[in-house]
């Protein structure tokens, strides 16, 4: 699945008694972030948005393991998009990509 910055890919597994639950990957190309620094910003950000979603989804009872890769190519930070909107942007296209997957999760959990 998919959103304007993002492509989430998931890998449900089997229920383990030993390891998280959950698990995330985080990959930023350097075709679509071109500087370091914009790469780990990237990141950072899709960090925080996990971080903060892992509960209500763990309350699904899942085991996956989650990607999330940036699919397109970052504006000029400061030339073409003021920062702090880029990064309120990317937060929430993140935020609504866990909700949508946490949402299709927990469809396939009550059907099963």
């Amino acid at each position: 699945m998919s959103s304007r910055w993002l492509t989430l890919t998931a890998l449900l597994k089997p229920e383990s008694e030993t390891g998280e639950r959950l698990r995330f990957g985080f990959t930023v190309g350097k075709t679509n972030a071109h500087r370091g620094v914009d790469r780990v910003l990237v990141k950072r950000i899709l960090r925080e948005s996990a971080r903060l979603s892992k509960p209500a989804l763990a309350q699904s009872n899942v085991c996956a393991d989650v990607v999330l890769r940036l699919k397109c190519r970052l504006p000029k930070l400061g030339e073409d998009v003021v920062l702090g909107s880029f990064k309120q942007e990317l937060r929430q296209d993140c935020d609504e990509l866990l909700l949508r997957f946490g949402g299709i999760v927990k469809k396939a959990v009550q059907d099963a």
